[in-house]
């Protein structure tokens, strides 16, 4: 893999969940009976849309950012 796992999150689920985050970090969320072996073949069969969502991520206008407000400025 040319990419890491940032957050591996186990929880009372039944499915396997992949989320690209707005810094473009890696979280997997998981059922707690699930190994690190098939979190980790999870993600290596779904490695075109990681990258390629973190590609998307990573090329959004950073105009777009974050607001900042100024005292006295109306809507």
């Amino acid at each position: 893999m040319d990419f890491k796992i940032d957050s591996v999150i186990k929880t009372k689920r039944k499915t396997i969940a992949l989320q690209i985050t707005d810094d473009a970090t890696l979280v997997v969320r998981a059922p707690f009976y699930v190994s690190e072996q098939t979190i980790k073949d999870v993600v290596i069969k779904h490695k075109d849309w990681i990258e390629r969502k973190k590609k998307d991520i990573l090329s959004r206008d950073p105009k777009f950012a974050e607001k900042e407000f100024v005292n006295g400025e109306g809507f």
